[in-house]
This record gives structure tokens, C-alpha cells and sequence, in this order.
């Protein structure tokens, strides 16, 4: 049947080699960033405004690699959010107008480094009995629940919406042969994998717009590698078979799991044979 071997790989870090990239049927890029990285700061777009290209690794553009990678079948996506969107910037109050511009220059990007889609990195900072938001830094003032519901539920139609467009598009204008783009969710686990929750419910809305999501078995926050589901009350079975039924209807090819190998230490969140 369907399945997914997806490695994660850091524009800052080493370009790969076929032989480390064979075994894997994804690569994702990461990342485009709505910041920019300052001695000791960063500096936060106030318009959330994404460069043009997304480089790929050695900090360079390597459309070459793109295109090799997907020649020998792989496909590539871009992951947007980078880890400073998660605790420095707060986009949470944004206009629908600046998210509908972010959107359109995302499935530009997409477009323009002939890539096969796109991850949303997407920690959703709500309040379930003081708990979860107590970690969230970016959680201010200016956060709403409502507001994070609202562009959670709109990003994830729209960018279906027009990458289903580009498609269109491209056939029409004969550019390419017709293709599927890829959308895909990185997922904070633990609060936010309980069914009553507003953000599992909204991915279960949206489940027809998802190539796949991935819950992260690796954070600061929550480490379900090493401490389990909600406390241990989950196991990784149970979790697997409520994703891929709960919010998939029986697809359990939609669900890939995350784990960092190695260098999270800092998170104490490497999943090795310990």
C-alpha cells in the first residue's frame, strides 16, 4: 500500500547525498520564514512577508538538487514556519488580507522552484486548563483563540484552493503534464490530539484538503517519544488509530509520524536507542 519515509531537511545544513535521500519518498526544505535572523534577535515581518525563494541546503538555491531529487522520485516540499515564528512572532492577530497575500506567495514560490508542495509548521498556542499556552512565548496580548482557529481553518482551505489552481493553470497553458500539489500539516501533539479540541476538529473539517499530517514526537513542550500521549494515557497505537480514523475516515496513509533523530538534545527529545 501507500506509504511515506519523509526526511526533514535544514536549508542551513550539508546538501545530502543520493545515498542518504534514497530511502525516502519525501524530502521537505525547510523553511521559508516570515523573520530574519539579527545578532541576538530576530526581526519579525509586521506584514508577514515570505522571501521569494526558499534556499535548499549550504544556505544556497539549489534548483539543480530539486530537480534531481525528483528524478529519481521524490517529491520535495517546502516547509513554512520556521522555529522563531513558534516563540518569537505573533501572527495570530494578522488580517485575512495579509494571510491571503502570504498564501499567494507561498504557491508562487511552489511554482517558480518547480516543487511539489507545501508544509505548514503549526503550533496552535490555545488554552486547555492553563497548560499548553503556559510554554507558548508568542502568546501575548494580542492572541485570540479565535483568531488562531481563523487562520488555521482559512490557510489550510485557501492553499488547497490555489495550489488546486496552479494546477489548473499549468495544464491549460501546457507548461507541465498535470500534477497534485501536496499540502501538508506539522501538528504540536499531545492537548492538542484530544478529540474535544477546536484544532483537532478543525483539521477533521479539513481532512479532504491534507496530503498528510504530521504529529511531532519531538518539542519542548511535549516529548511523547519519551513520556507517551496525555500523560502516557495514549499509547502511539492508540494515537495512530485515531488520527488515521478519527480525523482521516480510515486512511491511515495520511498520518506520518515525526521524530528527530538526533540533534535535539537541547529539547531533550532525540528518539536513539535509549
Amino acid at each position: 500500500g501507500d506509504s511515506r519515509l519523509v526526511a526533514y531537511v535544514g536549508n542551513w545544513q550539508t546538501c545530502p547525498t543520493d545515498e542518504q535521500v534514497a530511502a525516502y519518498s519525501h524530502l521537505i526544505i525547510a523553511s521559508a520564514i516570515s523573520y530574519v535572523q539579527a545578532p541576538n534577535k530576530v526581526i519579525c515581518s509586521q506584514e508577514c512577508g515570505v522571501d521569494g525563494t526558499v534556499l535548499v541546503c549550504e544556505n544556497t538555491n539549489r534548483q539543480d538538487l530539486i530537480d534531481r531529487w525528483q528524478s529519481m522520485g521524490k517529491k520535495v516540499m517546502m516547509h513554512f514556519g520556521g522555529e522563531e515564528m513558534g516563540s518569537s512572532c505573533n501572527y495570530y492577530s494578522a488580517t485575512q488580507e495579509m494571510g491571503a497575500t502570504l498564501e499567494t506567495v507561498l504557491v508562487t514560490i511552489v511554482e517558480n522552484q518547480r516543487l511539489d508542495g507545501i508544509n505548514i509548521d503549526y503550533e496552535y498556542c490555545y488554552n486547555i486548563t492553563d497548560t499548553q499556552c503556559s510554554g507558548c512565548k508568542q502568546r501575548s496580548s494580542l492572541y485570540l483563540d479565535e483568531n488562531a482557529q481563523i487562520f488555521l481553518n482559512l490557510s489550510t482551505l485557501n492553499l488547497r484552493k490555489k495550489l488546486d489552481a496552479v494546477q489548473i493553470c499549468l495544464i491549460m497553458s501546457q507548461w507541465i503534464r498535470k500534477k497534485f500539489y501536496c499540502y501538508a500539516h506539522f501538528w504540536l501533539v499531545a492537548l492538542d490530539l484530544l478529540p474535544d479540541s477546536v484544532y483537532y476538529q478543525i483539521l477533521k473539517a479539513r481532512n479532504e484538503d491534507l496530503y498528510f499530517l504530521m504529529p511531532q514526537f519531538y518539542n519542548g513542550l511535549t516529548c511523547p517519544d519519551k513520556h507517551g500521549v496525555d500523560g502516557g494515557a495514549m499509547s502511539a497505537a492508540g494515537m495512530f488509530a485515531d488520527m488515521a480514523n478519527g480525523i482521516f475516515q480510515e486512511q491511515p496513509d495520511k498520518v506520518v509520524f515525526g521524530f528527530c533523530l538526533s540533534g535535539c538534545s537541547e529539547h531533550d527529545s532525540n528518539t536513539n536507542s535509549d
